[in-house]
């Protein structure tokens, strides 16, 4: 059940996410992540903290540390066992690339992120990931108040499904795309983009989509 009910994100992680990083990395462009983390600064008695709990029955501490050894224990909270966290090898950074912890849904909000995109004269950004209604959706925002260009890459993003809807397929991450296009910026296709690479370096135009085996 597991297995089938990952399979979306799977082949959206391996199928488009990958091959976007890749040809990013070949061209030369700045890859940053901004990823989950779980500082000791009470995140449980925050209002995140609170709702997640509400809602969710989330410990939100607990769901967002790393393991022992990877952080400082004064400043992160940190778990044995921990693996929410860990993202896949074949999507993980590699060296060149930033990273950047968040505590909040928002990439930018209390992290050093714009400060990072300024230092790198950053004004667009090609965006991917997830989820397309929750953290990646607030990020977007964020960057588009500080007056960042925004262009999403569309079928490399997915959104939790409301699952009423599931019947009739990704109708909620559709519905989010369409909003950002309205409100945010503009969207493109993963194959577009790695197309645009592939006019930086033509290694990029080599980078296959889908998921292969």
């Amino acid at each position: 059940m597991d297995a089938v009910k990952n399979r979306a994100w799977d082949e959206v992680t391996l199928g488009y996410v990958r091959p976007a990083l890749e040809a990013s990395r070949l061209a030369g462009l700045p890859v940053v992540y901004t990823h989950n983390s779980a500082p000791n600064i009470e995140i449980n008695r925050s209002q995140i903290g609170l709702q997640l709990a509400r809602s969710l029955q989330c410990n939100l501490e607990e769901v967002l540390s790393e393991r022992p050894g990877q952080l400082d224990p004064l400043e992160y909270k940190t778990i044995e066992g921990s693996r929410l966290l860990e993202i896949a090898p074949p999507v993980a950074p590699r060296p060149g690339d930033y990273y950047v912890r968040k505590h909040f849904y928002s990439g930018f909000k209390d992290t050093r992120l714009d400060t990072l995109l300024r230092n790198l004269d950053v004004k667009t950004l090609f965006c991917a990931g997830f989820d397309a209604s929750v953290c990646l959706l607030c990020t977007l925002i964020d960057a588009f108040e500080l007056n960042y260009e925004i262009v999403l890459l569309r079928d490399a993003v997915l959104a939790l499904e409301i699952p009423e809807d599931e019947a009739i397929g990704y109708s909620f991450t559709n519905r989010m795309i369409v909003w950002t296009e309205a409100m945010l910026g503009r969207s493109i296709t993963t194959r577009h983009f790695v197309d645009l690479m592939a006019q930086i370096d033509p290694r990029a135009g080599k980078v296959s989509l889908g998921v292969t085996n």
